[in-house]
């Protein structure tokens, strides 16, 4: 069979659009980010001391910018600041400690998936809620998976507690970040999550790295 000739006064045809795919989170479906409470919803309880003062330590945090806060050891804050940028600081396992005479510091909270990340998320995001969380503005929680597979019992745990906050994120397992010291290595693609986090913290969207 002959090919029929392209007729040369003809524009060329256009390349086909590559569009790419993006997998669903394992928690959040096709949702970037859980919207939670913009404030606390109860009253204290009796009897339960404040939940900042078992997480304070005076450290200096530049006026406006955003600590990350590790609600255990092991985190993941270091790796997360790296990747959110200069608009963040590391905030290792403490809240800032308030001043009088500036603005009320604002901290993001970020703990793993496991049992242990997931008691201590529950326990802070539940006082947050009564209003026991003083000094500090609270603008919402991150959940990093500890392993490639999240059990369902641990998803449904993980949604809860991601709507129990202002703004929740999950960020799951990337196996680059394991082996690497550098998280934000060119190539290495960066959850849609990270993108979403820059956002909320006010930190610039563009950054080295691609988005999934």
């Amino acid at each position: 069979m002959t090919e029929t000739p392209r007729n040369p006064f003809l524009p060329p045809a256009a390349e086909p659009v590559q569009v790419e795919t993006v997998e669903p989170d394992a928690v959040l479906g096709d949702e970037v980010e859980a919207q939670g409470p913009s404030s606390p919803v109860h009253a204290p309880r009796p009897g339960h001391p404040s939940a900042a003062s078992l997480l304070r330590e005076e450290h200096d945090v530049p006026v406006g910018m955003v600590s990350l806060v590790g609600l255990h050891g092991g985190a993941g804050v270091s790796t997360l600041a790296a990747l959110i940028g200069e608009d963040v600081a590391d905030g290792g396992s403490r809240f800032p400690e308030p001043n009088p005479y500036l603005p009320m510091p604002r901290v993001v909270l970020v703990a793993r998936t496991h049992a242990r990340g997931l008691e201590v998320a529950e326990r802070i995001t539940t006082a947050w809620s009564h209003r026991e969380i003083e000094g500090v503005d609270v603008l919402g929680l991150v959940l990093v998976d500890d392993g490639p597979r999240i059990a369902a019992p641990t998803r449904q745990a993980v949604a809860r507690l991601l709507r129990m906050t202002p703004h929740g994120w999950h960020i799951p397992w990337v196996e680059a970040w394991r082996t690497s010291s550098s998280p934000s290595l060119s190539g290495v693609r960066l959850p849609r999550t990270i993108k979403s986090i820059r956002r909320a913290v006010g930190a610039p969207a563009s950054s080295k790295g691609k988005f999934s």
